[in-house]
């Protein structure tokens, strides 16, 4: 067992795991020894630095170890040629040497007792001697008992020449080359630059030595085939490509700063987070791809998914795939399932990722922490121990892996319409830019690049997008696809359901989704219990810990294209939908009251649910009709009074009482949706509606019905001038007012009246008519029908010649006071 206090030397033959160092099987040693005791081999260590960088990928395969002793000396040559003499297969010397003697720093070594102890070495292949006059050295070596290969060189080698030749000649041999293959490449990048000899398998009797000419020889042991020597196991590392970031855009602000972290930082670990098809992936890739990224890490950058991997082994395999340690073929059967199997696969990958400065992605991590949290966390932690290795993760939600020091965290929101615009019309064509339905067709997608990319892909070939709008209207998420089948990058429905089938999925987090699925609005978070029935907090946790909610402003919601998904797949169970029928229709009879004391907040909760009120109301009108037209007519009020909202569901709710035949229904919608376009000044439309409802109210005797409309259309027709007309249609209406008990309408309707007479400059008959109104309005405390009477009244007074100033002091009083108040309760 190797000694802890040994690192420096022992992590060539180990490697560290969680502060424990543990040794595979015994492997065959490369010992590099460099020498400059003259200070006057200026490339040699430049030799030194390429050598180690052409050995090094065998080292991560895991075929051979390498010590390099750049300032070697006799203690170090003669301790490490003791301690590891059963692993050595290769000696390699470079500086300056003589017959007998080799000069290392500080003082000289005797040939003859390196020659001994290279004689103990049971696994030695190949000896090189470089540089200077060591054919003596061989004699020695081949007395001591070396079998080995040697090649050596007779008389002192230019410096540079030496370092030609050590490049040529490990480029080919860590390649794969044999030794004679591998010298022959050594030699001819040493004849570019220099004059030399060259023998080949010399004879050691009769060696062709005559002066001090420069030479390379290979000397070998006659019959033991030396020159097709190979490295122990070497194959050629073939990392994995770097997949194409394609099309991306948006994200600056993110891309920047983890572009900054990976150019200037020694090691980082970042995260990026968010729900399924947020652009998770693309956004490390976009990165992984950038110019000081590729400047910083060159061919190092490695980019690992964990789709598949269930477990840290796991994904131990398709990192050591990615690096290119084994073939894929192979891997499975060499390390398998063992615990010395695992230490045996990771000390390669170490060796690997400790060669040099590295950058590993580990994307969709969410798949193996789900299945393996503390596996991944511990590989985590190792992997960022790691000095030069910087570290990416992406994982679907919110929960991080622990134990980390991340130096950037970033969860990623929806694209903004600009970058939605750029990824359509990137994937889809150019000509769709000024198309009218691509904002909507956008807007409907809430800026999921997933969805965005596979809707793109749809409107190839298309004429214009009116017809893939019509689709996604009535397909939603199922044209969301590319393929058959597809997968999370294909599919939306299969990304989605990656998320639902989550080992950390919960019934209390499906529950959540079900409800989600029904309110574009997503859920008030003091809303969450009620609606979920005790489950709620704890499914809104879960949903946004695996990314399919996020939370916003008090409020959990889904993007479109998943809360359509679930819309369509996972409906809420019938308690869970009455309670949100009874939660959200109740919410919309407050309607009746916004110009209430209060009413300011009742306005306020009705706007922020508004979506999920005309949701709800669509369903129900389609089930139960009879709670739908109630909840439309309320909903109705609430339009009328607020201008919010659009009538589309009113209409529908109007078709549905004709179908039903339901004429009190249908009177009441038609006389709503006229209130509505009269309030929005749409006359014709507002009139069109009126007349018709009014004939239904007539049917049922509805006599607060007919004198509404009657009071609307009398309203209508003085606004465009049929003053005439509209006095008719206002006595009418205020004939039926006295046939009721509805001292509101009537005060209207006597103000409306009251307001006709001084635009015909009858201001006696105006007078008369606003104070009844007044009255009526100080009767049902109506603030704002009695500033409007007041309003009327005193410029009404004006013009009446026998109104003395007293009497108009005592109107202007009190309708100063009644604006003040009005203008406060407004407030």
């Amino acid at each position: 067992m190797i000694e802890k206090n040994k690192k420096r030397h022992s992590t060539q033959l180990g490697y560290w795991n969680s502060n424990k160092l543990y040794c595979s099987q015994p492997m065959d040693l490369l010992f590099l020894a460099y020498a400059d005791h003259h200070k006057n081999l200026p490339a040699i260590q430049q030799e030194a630095n390429t050598v180690y960088s052409l050995l090094t990928p065998g080292v991560a395969q895991g075929c051979y170890s390498i010590h390099p002793d750049r300032t070697a000396t006799v203690d170090t040559i003669g301790e490490y040629l003791n301690r590891f003499r059963d692993n050595i297969f290769l000696f390699h010397y470079s500086g300056h040497a003589g017959d007998d003697i080799f000069h290392l720093e500080g003082e000289g070594a005797r040939a003859e007792g390196i020659a001994h102890l290279l004689g103990q070495c049971p696994k030695l292949k190949l000896v090189i001697l470089n540089r200077c006059s060591t054919v003596g050295q061989v004699r020695l070596l081949r007395k001591a008992g070396v079998e080995a290969t040697i090649i050596a060189t007779h008389a002192p080698v230019d410096d540079i020449a030496a370092m030609r030749f050590a490049y040529g000649f490990y480029k080919a041999f860590a390649g794969g080359d044999t030794v004679e293959k591998a010298f022959e490449q050594g030699i001819g990048a040493a004849l570019m630059g220099s004059s030399i000899s060259v023998h080949r398998s010399i004879d050691l009797e009769n060696p062709p030595i005559e002066d001090n000419t420069p030479l390379w020889g290979i000397f070998t042991m006659p019959g033991n085939q030396g020159e097709e020597i190979k490295l122990p196991g070497v194959q050629q590392l073939h990392f994995a490509p770097l997949p194409s970031p394609g099309f991306f855009f948006g994200r600056e602000k993110e891309l920047s700063a983890i572009t900054r972290q990976l150019a200037y930082n020694q090691a980082s670990a970042i995260s990026i987070s968010g729900g399924p098809g947020i652009g998770k992936s693309a956004l490390c890739l976009a990165a992984l791809h950038q110019q000081e990224t590729a400047q910083r890490f060159g061919a190092r950058r490695f980019f690992v998914s964990c789709e598949g991997s269930a477990s840290a082994n796991d994904l131990m395999i398709e990192i050591a795939k990615s690096l290119g340690v084994l073939s894929g073929a192979k891997l499975g059967e060499r390390i398998g399932n063992s615990q010395q199997k695992e230490q045996e696969l990771e000390e390669r990958i170490w060796n690997s990722l400790q060669r040099g400065r590295a950058l590993l992605a580990i994307d969709n991590a969410e798949t193996t922490f789900a299945n393996d949290p503390l596996g991944l966390e511990s590989l985590l932690k190792r992997l960022a121990g790691l000095p030069e290795l910087a570290l990416i993760l992406t994982i679907r939600g919110e929960e991080l892996p622990i134990g980390l020091a991340w130096k950037e965290r970033f969860s990623l929101e929806p694209l903004d319409e600009d970058a939605s615009s750029k990824v359509f019309l990137a994937i889809a064509e150019a000509r769709f830019s000024g198309d009218p339905a691509l904002p909507e067709l956008l807007h409907e997608l809430e800026g999921l690049p997933l969805a965005i990319v596979l809707m793109a892909s749809q409107a190839v070939g298309e004429p214009d997008l009116r017809h893939l709008l019509a689709r996604w209207k009535q397909q939603k998420t199922e044209l969301l696809k590319r393929g058959a089948e597809g997968d999370r990058s294909t599919n939306i429905a299969v990304s989605i359901e990656l998320s639902l089938e989550s080992p950390r999925m919960t019934s209390s987090g499906l529950r959540v989704f079900r409800l989600l699925g029904q309110l574009p609005d997503g859920i008030a978070v003091s809303d969450l219990e009620q609606l979920a029935s005790g489950d709620g907090l704890e499914g809104a946790k879960i949903l946004a810990t695996i990314g399919l909610a996020r939370y916003s402003s008090q409020r959990l919601s889904a993007l479109a294209p998943i809360r359509e998904y679930a819309s369509a797949k996972y409906t809420p169970d019938e308690k869970d939908w009455e309670r949100l029928m009874i939660h959200y229709l109740t919410i919309v009879e407050k309607g009746e009251g916004i110009l209430d004391t209060g009413g300011d907040k009742i306005l306020a909760q009705i706007t922020e649910e508004l979506g999920n009120i005309c949701r709800i109301l669509d369903i129900t009108l389609e089930d139960e009709a009879t709670i739908g037209f109630k909840a439309a007519l309320e909903l109705g009020e609430f339009i009328r009074s607020c201008g919010l909202g659009d009538t589309s569901l009113l209409r529908k709710a109007l078709e549905k009482a004709r179908e039903l035949n339901d004429r009190n229904v249908e009177a009441h919608l038609l006389s709503g949706l006229g209130d509505i376009a009269f309030v929005k000044s749409d006359y014709p439309d507002a009139e069109s509606l009126l007349k018709e409802a009014l004939p239904l109210y007539e049917q049922l005797k509805d006599i607060l019905g007919q004198a509404n409309c009657l009071r609307n259309l009398g309203e209508i027709a003085f606004l465009q001038s049929g003053h005439d007309t509209a006095a008719v249609l206002l006595e009418q209406a205020l004939a039926l007012y006295e046939q009721t008990e509805d001292i509101n309408s009537k005060a209207y309707c006597l103000r409306s009246l009251g307001d006709m007479a001084f635009f015909r400059s009858d201001y006696k008959k105006a007078r008369h008519l606003l104070g009844r109104a007044l009255e009526l309005f100080e009767q049902e405390e109506d603030v704002l029908g009695k500033a409007n009477c007041l309003s009327r009244l005193v410029p009404s007074a004006l013009n009446y010649a026998r109104f003395n100033c007293f009497n108009l002091w005592a109107l202007m009083k009190p309708l100063n006071f009644h604006l003040s108040g009005l203008m406060r309760q407004r407030l």
